[in-house]
């Protein structure tokens, strides 16, 4: 039976090998040195999420400097923060892992990372009122204006609905 599953993926493996090896013979490198390429190939959960790394994901569209949208874009941000702060110290049962994948729809950074940052929309008050995720461009659109640091975790534990259900 083992010798019967090995041919019938022997074609695709040694399609793998033979790619890998058009590329400066990667696949020997590989096998000469597999530790090097563990991290490559391998899920890694030596990787945590702490809110720097996390905040380095990410980039803010603000509005024009000196404008009500900024100051009021400001104090989200500032809550937005706080609230991943909150998770990163475990105050919270929310993890960096469920906002990673609230936001993405990934629940770790990719080995070789994402292929953009992710940004944050803001959107008034009268259009929306919790968080949306965009999975597929990686945006969050979030309410401007909110300062109150627990409003803005309530909207984002709403139990029993589409954010994170504990």
């Amino acid at each position: 039976m083992l010798k019967f599953s090995h041919f019938r993926h022997h074609a695709e493996i040694s399609q793998f090998v033979k790619g890998l090896n058009s590329v400066g013979f990667l696949y020997d490198e590989m096998l000469r040195e597999p530790q090097a390429f563990l991290s490559l190939f391998t899920d890694q959960d030596s990787k945590t999420l702490d809110f720097d790394s996390f905040r380095r994901l990410y980039k803010v569209n603000f509005s024009a400097e000196g404008s009500n949208n900024r100051i009021q874009e400001k104090d989200t941000i500032y809550c937005f923060e706080t609230f991943l702060m909150d998770c990163t110290e475990a105050e919270t049962e929310v993890t960096l892992q469920d906002v990673l994948l609230f936001w993405t729809g990934a629940n770790s950074v990719p080995p070789l990372g994402f292929d953009k940052s992710f940004e944050i929309n803001f959107v008034t008050a009268a259009e929306k009122r919790l968080p949306v995720a965009h999975t597929c461009g990686m945006i969050l659109e979030l309410v401007r204006g909110i300062s109150d640091v627990d409003l803005f975790k309530n909207d984002m534990i709403i139990k029993d609905l589409l954010f994170f259900n504990y």
